[in-house]
Formats: structure tokens, C-alpha cells, sequence
């Protein structure tokens, strides 16, 4: 594999994670000569998160990279931050969630496919590919209901919101047309893809765990993404996901 990967794994309170998350990335990168970078985001955490990632960036003999943002800026907030500091010079940029859910082989096969295919552009992670129920019957009812309410354009992409997503580093450079930095973070890196004809590709991931709980809350977050799916319509409409206007 003659491409990089630069790996970015936003962090909020994951000491329970982290030590387990470590082990994993020293066992499975440790002769990837594909790998360039690992960058945690501590996302505002306030436990023994940014003491742990210290520790580790200190003992590992991969290039781990750490960013911190002071107050919470939510998932897509941290992944904006990273990539906005690495887009001049990145290759492929992959992420994914802090106790690995989707396990590293996912990673490596998204970097085998960019390898192999150079008109790859987004290569997204779909839960609904593999043969084994993933959802918690909570998060399936979250699911149906906005799907009701998402741009016509995704609603042929029937998991965008899994955890593990990897882009080029054209699509990279056009990160600041993502607004979000919340649930909707996701919808907008998909639309950006679609607007300027990359070739997006879809392949199986499966859960190591399952997480009932936890995450996004109808009760707590509804209000915010519905708010966020009006005004990426209204963007979207505008024609301000294309490269030429964004």
C-alpha cells in the first residue's frame, strides 16, 4: 500500500476505553506501514482522559497526535478541528469511535480500497450489510423517524450514521462547508460527496459491541436535529455543499 492514513478518534471521557483502545492500536498498526498518524481529540473531557492520552503518546511507538478542545464541541466539532489542521497535506483521512466498535480490519480494508480504486472519494461503514441485528430496538425507532426528514439525495444510504468513515483528502479540503457538529455532521459530509460526484462506497462493518445506551437522545436532541436537517436542506438547496459555491 503506497497511500497514508492519517486515523482521527475524538475522545469525551473515554478513560473507561482508553487503556483497552491503546493496546488495540499498538497490537494491530504497530508493521502497517500504511499508517501515518493517529489523532485523538480530547473533546472537553473531564475525567483521566487527557492525563491517559498523554501517557500514551509518551509510550507508544506510533506517531499519536493530540488536540484538545476546551469546552465539548460534540463529535463532528472534533473531527472539523483535526482535519482542519491536517487537509493541506492528507492523503486519506479515516475515524472512528474511541472503543473501537467496528474493530481496526474495518480501517485497513477502507485504506485497501482507496489503494485500489483512486476515483474513491467517501467510503462509509454500513451496519445494514452485515447479516447480524446491530440496532437497539431504540436506536432502530430513532433511525425511522428521520429518515422521514433527510434531503431526498441520502435516503438511498441506508446507515449514515454509523461511527467509522474514511475520505480523500480533495473531499478533506472542503471540510469547512460542514456546519455541524452534531448528528447531522455526517449528513453534510455525505452531501458534500454527492454534490461534487465522488465516488462514494459502501462496505460492511460489524459491531464488536452493541450499545443500548448512550449517544444520541430523542428526548434531549430531537429539537437540535430537527432544527439541523431544516437548514441543511435550506443549504443544500442553495447549492452550498458544491465545491465551486461552498
Amino acid at each position: 500500500m503506497d497511500r497514508k492514513l492519517i486515523l482521527i478518534i475524538p475522545v469525551l471521557n473515554g478513560e473507561n476505553f482508553l487503556p483497552d483502545t491503546f493496546k488495540k492500536l499498538d497490537d494491530f498498526f504497530y508493521t502497517k506501514k500504511y499508517l501515518d498518524k493517529i489523532i485523538f481529540v480530547n473533546d472537553g473531557s473531564n475525567d483521566k482522559t487527557p492525563k491517559l492520552l498523554a501517557g500514551y503518546q509518551r509510550a507508544s511507538a506510533l506517531n499519536i497526535e493530540i488536540m484538545e478542545n476546551v469546552k465539548n464541541s460534540g463529535k463532528g466539532g472534533a473531527i472539523k478541528k483535526a482535519v482542519s489542521a491536517i487537509c493541506p497535506y492528507a492523503d486519506i483521512i479515516a475515524f472512528t469511535d474511541v472503543d473501537l466498535p467496528y474493530g481496526l480490519s474495518s480501517v485497513e480494508a477502507m485504506v485497501k480500497i482507496f489503494s485500489a480504486d483512486l476515483k474513491a472519494g467517501l467510503i462509509i461503514g454500513n451496519r445494514n450489510l452485515a447479516r447480524e441485528k446491530q440496532y437497539s430496538p431504540y436506536r432502530y425507532f430513532l433511525k425511522r423517524i428521520f429518515i422521514i426528514f433527510l434531503p431526498r439525495k441520502l435516503k438511498k444510504y441506508t446507515d449514515t450514521q454509523s461511527g467509522i468513515k474514511s475520505f480523500n483528502g480533495e473531499i478533506a479540503n472542503n471540510f469547512k462547508m460542514i456546519k455541524s457538529s452534531g448528528w447531522c455532521f455526517d449528513l453534510e459530509l455525505l452531501l458534500i460527496a454527492i454534490n461534487n460526484n465522488c465516488k462514494i462506497i459502501e462496505i460492511p462493518v460489524q459491531l464488536e459491541k452493541v450499545h443500548f445506551f448512550g449517544g444520541v437522545s430523542l428526548i434531549k436532541h430531537g429539537l437540535v436535529i430537527m432544527r439541523d436537517l431544516i437548514y441543511i436542506k435550506i443549504r443544500e438547496k442553495r447549492g452550498l455543499y458544491n465545491y465551486k459555491n461552498g
